[in-house]
Formats: C-alpha cells, sequence, structure tokens
C-alpha cells in the first residue's frame, strides 16, 4: 500500500466558487448602492462571498489537491490536517435520488465520519456548507477512479495509524490460552 493518497483539484467545482462569490459581491454592491438601506446589509453578501471567490482562485491558480493523506491523517485542500484519531470511519457514500419521479440521479462520493461534530471547523470554510447535504460528516468527490476502492484504502490507513488493524487494539490484553474442560 502507498503511504500517501491524493485526489486531483477539481476545477469545475472551482469554477462554480468563483461565479458563486462573484454574484454574492455583485449583491453585495448593488445592496450598498442603493440608499434606502442600511450600511450592513450587504455584510453577509461579502462574508459569503469573499471566502468563495478566494477560495475558487486559490484552487485555479494553486491547484492543491482535493485530498491528501498520509500517516499524519487527511488534508481536505485547506485548513488544518485532521489526524486520523478524530475520523471514525471512512466509507464509500452513494446516494440514489429521484425528482418528481422523472429525473433520477446516482451520487458517489467518499464519505467521512468524525468523532465529534467541531472537526467540520478544521475543513475549509467553502466546504462548510457542503457538510448539510453529505452522507457522512463530510464528503469529497472521486472525480475519476473507483471510490470504492479509494475509500476502502483510506479506511485501511485509518485503521493502521489509529492501531486498530486486523481487530487487534494496540495496547489490548493478550487473548487468554483456549481451555479443553471435561466433564
Amino acid at each position: 500500500m502507498t503511504d500517501t493518497i491524493e485526489l486531483p483539484p477539481n476545477l469545475s467545482s472551482a469554477i462554480i466558487k468563483i461565479a458563486f462569490g462573484l454574484v454574492m459581491l455583485l449583491l453585495a454592491w448593488a445592496m450598498a448602492s442603493n440608499d434606502n438601506l442600511s450600511w450592513a446589509a450587504p455584510l453577509p453578501f461579502l462574508a459569503i462571498g469573499l471566502p468563495y471567490l478566494a477560495g475558487g482562485v486559490r484552487v485555479v491558480v494553486q491547484r492543491p489537491p482535493r485530498l491528501r493523506a498520509d500517516k499524519r491523517g487527511v488534508w481536505f485542500g485547506g485548513g488544518r490536517v485532521v489526524p486520523w484519531t478524530a475520523i471514525d470511519v471512512v466509507f464509500a457514500g452513494t446516494v440514489n435520488a429521484t425528482y418528481g419521479g422523472m429525473l433520477q440521479a446516482k451520487t458517489q462520493s467518499i464519505s467521512f465520519a468524525f468523532h465529534r461534530k467541531s472537526t467540520l471547523f478544521w475543513l475549509p470554510p467553502t466546504s462548510w456548507f457542503a457538510t448539510i447535504l453529505s452522507t457522512g460528516n463530510f464528503d469529497v468527490s472521486p472525480g475519476s477512479g473507483n471510490y470504492q476502492v479509494i475509500a476502502a484504502r483510506l479506511e485501511a490507513m485509518r485503521a493502521a495509524a489509529c492501531g486498530h488493524e486486523d481487530g487487534a487494539v494496540v495496547g489490548s490484553a493478550p487473548v487468554p490460552p483456549a481451555r479443553i474442560v471435561k466433564k
């Protein structure tokens, strides 16, 4: 097994984030130019639009991986490295959705379940809104490749780092020898 797993950046997602950030900034500018509104009215639009715009531009310019996993933990393209001990389980998430009985969609993702919800704040701020509709606490789109294999490899890395490899917990007492009891 390799020591590092990386998923390449998703440029289409970055372009959508840039467009969303620009729309929010345009709404803030339109509200600021309106004399009938308070000066505080555009602030929520600025607070949402600026991180999305900055995050999207950063991905297009620097092209960081969406996910990088190594022996320390998982880095989700920004924010802090989430240590393996903070991750409860990694699994392949699939959602079958039907819209109005006509349109069907199937989403495939690599899902992460954390021990505590506060771990979500270690992720990049532009990812916080995506956690609302995720299968686990946080989902990563695999892009190309088999998402089930990637999720299994990540779960194996987590189990090895946490000491739960092969079902044996590090530091646990040895299994007592079996005895044959005759009646």
